[in-house]
């Protein structure tokens, strides 16, 4: 087999402007309030933006695969928070 050149190809982070607008937290937050909502899009709302190559969908599932849930979260301290 030759020697191949492959080339590595970025894959585009997930973000709320791909869903349709009303599937997204925000805009469902305001139609059906804070109930009917996960607490990882509640944190989604919170964060607003994720972080350079990381959407904040992506951002909110590794904070609470982190912490294993919000409670957790609250009382971690965020110097320390560093989720890859």
């Amino acid at each position: 087999m030759k020697n191949e050149k492959y080339k590595v190809q970025k894959v585009k982070s997930f973000t709320l402007r791909d869903l349709p607008k009303d599937e997204r937290p925000r805009e469902r937050l305001i139609k059906f309030g804070a109930e009917a909502l996960s607490i990882q899009e509640l944190l989604q709302i919170i964060l607003r933006s994720g972080r350079s190559g990381e959407s904040v969908a992506v951002l909110s599932q590794k904070l609470l695969s982190h912490f294993g849930n919000l409670k957790n979260l609250l009382r971690g301290k965020f110097r320390r928070i560093n989720v890859n």
